[in-house]
């Protein structure tokens, strides 16, 4: 029997975790089913990442919303370009146009009203946000309208999208962290002594971007409230410390480390006592659920869609700092970690499996 033809649009095929992550082990169980040709931005692509063609796509530099008009209007072309040599078209993501299958990691129709509630503080990067969650929010609109097969990470992302685009019958494939990576051997003290917190410190971790979204200024007035010495909060975000910490209105405080990265992320996840998310909106939360497999206690944002595999203790219902400041202090008083039914990565890759190749085009 002959094997299945699969076009992938994507801007990049390299695993930098989080969605990224998901997507790898999406192909790392496709190459084995079908021969792919993947359509790749040329400046991103990773000869040795996944076996399988290219349509390499050129996109000029430019502001990240404008490189997203770009990208989206020539991975379209590429992609028409294939004609029927690929019968099933497939995207993480909105990509590009002419999709038989695409799954959503992220909705821009909710991003873009989080975006527009940000308050009037005008930056560079809030304005460029704001373009570019308008512009993808746009395409959103019109692809998931186009594309007869579409699956999400939860119940929460599938009842935004009947909500904002009337889609019934959306499929949830849930995200399944890797228990080889995420698990509570990669604690190794090695996150305190980087950061140079004690261990009878109690450390507090969030990951996270998009401040607003993610719910950072909360996280930083709730922790201003905190005023034990014994804590330490370490942020991991791409998001300039300063302007966030000005808009949560916070004192300068030692206890509170922002890192731009950290590697691995395992092990941090691990050294944490409590890791925390107190988003404002979010289809899944990969972070919360890697941290359970690091048999860490966590707590987690209602308006995340990981919440709804979360026992109640686990999960915040309101986004006021006072109400998260007492909800952090009980979490690492009782230090109850979460016990929930995660999908195993083979589980999750035959889930997709099956959604991708057994359903009609």
């Amino acid at each position: 029997m002959a094997r299945p033809q699969v076009a992938v649009v994507t801007p990049s095929l390299s695993d930098r975790g989080g969605t990224e992550s998901v997507f790898v082990q999406e192909m790392d169980a496709l190459v084995h089913e079908a021969d792919i040709t993947f359509i790749v931005d040329a400046s991103q692509d990773d000869p040795g990442a996944l076996p399988g063609q290219r349509i390499p796509v050129r996109v000029p530099p430019a502001p990240s919303w404008l490189y997203t008009l770009a990208w989206f209007r020539n991975a379209s072309r590429a992609l028409d370009r294939l004609g029927d040599t690929c019968r099933i078209r497939y995207s993480a993501g909105v990509n590009a146009r002419g999709l038989t299958h695409m799954t959503i990691h992220a909705i821009f129709a909710e991003m873009k009203e989080l975006q527009a509630a940000v308050p009037s503080r005008w930056s560079p990067k809030e304005l460029n946000r704001r373009l570019r969650f308008s512009a993808i929010a746009a395409w959103e609109a019109r692809v998931t309208r186009e594309t007869a097969n579409i699956a999400t990470v939860s119940q929460r992302a599938a009842d935004l999208l009947a909500e904002h685009y009337r889609l019934n019958g959306v499929q949830v494939i849930r995200p399944a962290p890797d228990p080889g990576r995420f698990n509570p051997a990669a604690a190794s003290g090695s996150a305190r002594a980087r950061l140079g917190i004690p261990d009878h410190h109690k450390l507090v971790a969030c990951v996270g971007n998009a401040w607003h979204s993610k719910g950072l200024d909360v996280l930083l007035q709730a922790w201003s409230r905190l005023t034990e010495p014994e804590l330490a909060l370490v942020v991991v975000s791409g998001e300039p410390a300063s302007r966030v910490k000005a808009i949560a209105s916070v004192p300068a405080d030692s206890r509170v480390h922002w890192l731009d990265e950290y590697d691995p992320i395992a092990g941090l996840l691990a050294d944490a006592d409590l890791v925390v998310l107190p988003s404002r909106g979010e289809t899944y939360g990969l972070p919360i659920a890697e941290a359970i497999l690091c048999g860490t206690t966590v707590l987690c944002s209602r308006h995340a869609g990981v919440s709804e595999l979360l026992p109640v203790h686990s999960v915040v219902d309101q986004l006021d700092p006072a109400r998260w400041a007492d909800r952090i202090r009980a979490a690492l008083a009782t230090d109850r970690p979460a016990t929930i039914d995660l999908l195993s990565p083979a589980t999750r890759q035959q889930q997709f499996l099956d959604w991708l190749l057994g359903g009609p085009t």
